[in-house]
């Protein structure tokens, strides 16, 4: 939720990785899976809101939340609907980006969705009054970091240290994508990509998507438990078949 990777795989597909920074006591259940209209959709479930910040579907399509979009927000609670539920509503989608341009986003709290898969990479944002469409390139890596816990100094840095990493441990398999997201900083628990900020606020998850081409894989890393769970999602023919692309593409 709070710290965003992606980088491209050579052969194709790409890793996309999430550490949640959240209070301990919104751990979630664990993978979960749901096929509204048929369409299958993996994710890990808030066991606060019931919804999630990280989902896949089918169709080859990942959607992450951050919390906020462009910097910190002043909260106004309450809100109409928890942006868990918005991300997975969109993800039944087959044109995601279209359907964030139409979606009702009033009484929403700010946010930043990254959309990865086919080729396509996506920041779609909701600062509280304007939606912000942007595509991105994605044979190149990028990182994100939520607005509500980084100021942009600490945004900067971040990224520098992911540059950094990206000349030294250049990714090549799942191993090498999570020596960033677990060890990543300069020794201060509150700024480093695993944080915690006394224990009201912490990094509590991992969770990785490894984007295969004709599949993908769902890693689940519960820093609190331990656990670690694993879910495959088979891709659907028709789209992996050469020359498929969704229609977003065309």
């Amino acid at each position: 939720m709070c710290t965003v990777t992606y980088v491209p795989r050579s052969g194709g597909g790409f890793y996309l990785n999430s550490n949640r920074d959240e209070s301990p006591s919104r751990a979630a259940e664990g993978l979960v899976q749901i096929m509204p209209n048929g369409k299958k959709i993996v994710f890990p479930k808030d066991r606060g809101a019931g919804g999630t910040w990280i989902a896949a579907n089918a169709d080859g399509m990942v959607l992450c939340l951050l919390n906020g979009a462009f910097e910190r927000h002043e909260r106004n609670p309450p809100y109409r609907m928890s942006r868990g539920f918005v991300l997975l509503e969109l993800l039944e989608t087959t044109d995601i980006p279209r359907s964030f341009s139409e979606y009702n986003l009033e009484g929403i709290e700010p946010f930043t969705l990254v959309l990865a898969g086919w080729h396509a990479l996506w920041d779609l944002r909701w600062d509280g009054d304007q939606r912000h469409i942007r595509p991105l390139n994605g044979e190149e890596s990028h990182i994100w970091s939520s607005a509500t816990l980084y100021d942009a100094g600490v945004r900067s840095r971040r990224e520098k240290w992911f540059r950094a990493w990206e000349q030294t441990d250049k990714a090549t398999d799942l191993e090498k994508m999570l020596t960033f997201h677990l060890y990543a900083g300069e020794g201060d628990p509150r700024n480093d990509v695993v944080m915690n900020r006394d224990g009201l606020v912490q990094t509590i998850s991992v969770t990785s998507i490894v984007h295969l081409g004709q599949q993908m894989e769902m890693h689940y890393f519960d820093l609190l438990t331990q656990k670690k769970e694993r879910a495959q999602i088979e891709l659907n023919r028709e789209l992996v078949e050469p020359g498929a692309t969704p229609s977003f593409l065309d």
